[in-house]
């Protein structure tokens, strides 16, 4: 059977010191008995202590591949490691599928589902909803937020959702280097996501249909960087980055972002699009704002070098 139509990767983080094995062990239980079977599973495991990952390979043996990393990243970094040794192991993938570690599967067919959809259009990202966290409250203002989804929702740009369980397409892999922008610490990274699909000439979908239980910050949000501690200290969350050569209000400052379209974190006015980039459709006009993304939102190996990250990849096949 072909398996490379989708990789799953579960994300799952013990730095915060809690032990929500048994939740992760239900979590996986809910992704191997979805009826969409042509995709390969891999627990993302960040530092979380050798008896927990014992337990869970106990648990999964071979039906799993396991990316263990023993460094100190955000989740961004680790998702991103996953995906690439993935790839060195397995070859490409159709989509790259992230899920935080506090979801479960409500019905045996959302993963067909969701593959679907995402391959029903020009689609770079398709997103599951989520029972709770799902941030349509703040970024849409809405007052019944179920009645916008009386149909899939297409992101408008500059708008966003919160990352929960979503698919990412190959295309943003080939264009930026990486799937999800790897200079973040904590938070933030979501009011990036359609200006990366933009750029590429694609777009950002959300089922209507596919929602899944969650557990809200189960691992801790943004463990190892403190980001409460952060804006107790008068850092705005949007200024609090992991790395990279400029900071954020040196990125939203430069002119030739501005004038690409790039925006950011609209959704507290930080720095909204120029609208005049952008079709009807909601493609980006010009290619500027991909080679601006690529440079100043991901990180070159001269600042991160994943290669050269304390992990360890298991593959069961």
């Amino acid at each position: 059977m072909e398996k490379n139509k989708l990789l799953v990767v579960y994300n799952t983080c013990g730095i915060s010191g809690r032990d929500n094995t048994d939740y992760y062990i239900k979590a996986i239980r809910s992704i191997l008995s979805q009826d969409f079977k042509e995709c390969r599973v891999v627990i993302s495991s960040c530092m979380n202590p050798a008896p927990q990952r014992e337990k869970l390979e106990s648990e999964f043996g071979d039906t799993v591949s396991y990316c263990y990393i023993d460094d100190l990243v955000p989740v961004n970094i680790s998702f991103n490691k996953a995906v690439r040794d993935s790839i060195k192991e397995f070859g490409a993938f159709d989509g790259y599928l992230y899920l935080d570690s506090g979801l479960i599967f409500q019905k045996e067919t959302d993963l067909t589902s969701l593959y679907d959809l995402y391959k029903s259009g020009p689609y770079a990202m398709a997103s599951a909803r989520t029972t709770t966290d799902s941030g349509m409250l703040a970024w849409f203002n809405c007052v019944r937020c179920e009645e916008a989804f009386e149909s899939d929702m297409v992101i408008p740009v500059g708008k966003a959702l919160n990352l929960h369980a979503q698919i990412f397409s190959p295309e943003l892999f080939g264009a930026y280097g990486n799937l999800i922008p790897d200079i973040f610490a904590s938070y933030c990274t979501e009011s990036t996501f359609s200006f990366l699909c933009a750029a590429i000439k694609k777009k950002w979908i959300v089922s209507k249909d596919v929602v899944l239980e969650h557990a809200w910050s189960m691992d801790g949000a943004s463990s190892g960087f403190n980001p409460n501690g952060i804006i107790a200290q008068h850092m705005p969350a949007w200024q609090h980055l992991y790395g990279g050569p400029r900071s954020m209000v040196e990125i939203i400052e430069d002119p030739e972002g501005i004038s690409s379209g790039f925006g950011y974190e609209e959704i507290n006015d930080v720095m909204h699009h120029d609208p005049s980039q952008f079709d009807e459709d909601g493609y980006c006009k010009n290619t500027r704002l991909a080679e601006f993304i690529k440079k100043n939102i991901f990180m070159s190996s001269e600042y991160f070098d994943y290669d050269t990250m304390t992990s360890t990849f298991i593959n069961n096949e």
